[in-house]
């Protein structure tokens, strides 16, 4: 007997790649990790975290709560994003195959895309609106308890708010309805109709499609709801400009916020991001822009800075985002009224009067919610818990840590002088302010090291 022995290559053997996975190791694995399971080098740095899609838990989706996504629903996202995440958009990136082949291959990380494609819901248009409807919108807001986590005027700051948590246990912010443009799906009337039926699958965002089956509410009465919240943001998103136009008043100012001369004023809005992550201090701030108006009358130029006013709010659980928005707020306005003097200003003293800054403001807003009494632990909170980004450089770091010692110690010295059992000398400590304000960086700094405050 005669054997004879075959040796075929094993390219024939070799199974081709799935022709989305070299699309995906480069665009998506950074973040969404090799296996797809949300773990990639860059996911650690990202709040809220980048998608896990073994579990196959979408937000986004036209199917019902608890259900898959469609491919129509992945391409969305894929293409225009995730607006408020890092998830970009990748429409002008990819090709069409290219983004129709990373689709397919992210669903083999989850066995739950084997089975029958879903069915996308539909829900017809939208009724006519009316400031009757948006009443009852209103209304149905609150019957629904929508206040709870979005707050009363929908700026996500409900009392819920602060203990939001997703179904991973990771810490998620309600929606700024105020800010239609950062809507996730959309910001048309039938996609918040949408997500009100759908939900957002793997957050605490519920589906009201079961309170309309319960005829708890009506589908006429959700409508109203998804046209209240429309309407509580502007018709178009804001324009972010490089300038911004001052209105020329002659001969008269503003004589404070509130003043008329500031209406035909054009409002420019101005981004803002954190610069801190340590804890508490998230990078992603529950105040992420603001407003701001100009007016000169040829020689003088007044600054109208207008967010959304955390007073009635303000507590230990969001006092790091309030901080966040007020130190973009201070050094936007240091930086511009040193430059009316033609003075430069360096990094180290832009930080340190941010510092005293927000020790300052957050010392009246929560002496006014508490009748006048001083926080005893202001100072802690906000120097002695204070953490550096480890990330950042030694110079960085050691820069940082000096300006918040030097606003802590100016600071120590208008505590030790101004306030009188726990109730503060307002006239005084303004005026103490003002002029360590007007001060330049060297007088500042020798100033805090002998320990007085004019």
């Amino acid at each position: 007997m005669r054997t004879v022995s075959l040796l075929l290559p094993s390219l024939l053997f070799t199974q081709a790649p799935h022709p989305g996975k070299a699309v995906y190791d480069q665009w998506c694995a950074g973040c969404h990790g090799d296996t797809g399971a949300g773990d990639g080098a860059a996911a650690a740095f990202m709040l809220p975290r980048p998608r896990d899609f073994t579990g196959a838990v979408y937000e986004i989706r036209s199917t019902a709560s608890g259900e898959l996504p469609s491919d129509s629903d992945v391409l969305r996202v894929v293409e225009g994003g995730m607006p408020g995440t890092a998830m970009p958009g990748w429409k002008s990136r990819l090709s069409p195959q290219e983004r129709a082949d990373v689709i397919a291959y992210l669903k083999t990380f989850s066995q739950f895309f084997s089975g029958a494609a879903p069915t996308p819901l539909s829900f017809g248009k939208a009724p006519s609106e009316s400031e009757s409807a948006l009443r009852e919108g209103r209304q149905i807001y609150r019957k629904l308890e929508c206040f709870k986590c979005h707050g009363e005027a929908g700026r996500g700051d409900g009392p819920s708010a602060s203990s939001l948590k997703d179904d991973w246990g990771r810490p998620i912010r309600a929606t700024d309805l105020t800010e239609s443009w950062n809507f996730n799906g959309g910001a048309a009337v039938e996609e918040i109709y949408a997500r009100l039926r759908t939900g957002l699958d793997g957050t605490p965002m519920p589906s009201f499609s079961d309170a309309i089956d319960s005829e708890v509410i009506t589908e006429e009465q959700l409508w109203r709801v998804a046209q209240y919240v429309r309407s509580l943001s502007p018709k178009t998103a804001p324009e972010v400009r490089e300038v911004i136009r001052a209105k020329l008043a002659p001969g008269k100012l503003p004589a404070g916020p509130a003043d008329s001369l500031w209406s035909g004023s054009e409002a420019a809005y101005v981004p803002l991001v954190g610069q801190i992550i340590q804890k508490p201090r998230w990078f992603l701030p529950t105040v992420d822009g603001v407003w701001v108006q100009a007016v000169h009358d040829g020689t003088r130029l007044a600054l109208r800075l207008s967010w959304h006013d955390p007073l009635q709010a303000l507590h230990l659980g969001n006092l790091a985002d309030f901080w966040t928005a007020l130190e973009g707020v201070s050094h936007f306005q240091y930086l511009a009224w040193n430059a009316g003097f033609d003075r430069p200003v360096s990094i180290h003293e832009l930080e340190v009067q941010a510092e005293v800054d927000k020790y300052a403001i957050t010392l009246f807003l929560l002496g006014a919610q508490q009748a006048g009494r001083f926080p005893q632990r202001l100072h802690h909170w906000l120097f002695e818990r204070a953490r550096v980004d480890s990330a950042l450089t030694r110079q960085k770091r050691e820069l940082y840590a000096s300006a918040n010692r030097y606003a802590a110690r100016f600071c120590r010295v208008l505590e030790d002088r101004f306030l009188q059992r726990r109730r503060v000398r307002c006239e005084a400590l303004v005026r103490a302010l003002r002029h360590f304000y007007r001060l330049t960086h060297a007088p500042k700094i020798r100033l805090i090291e002998i320990g007085h405050a004019h």
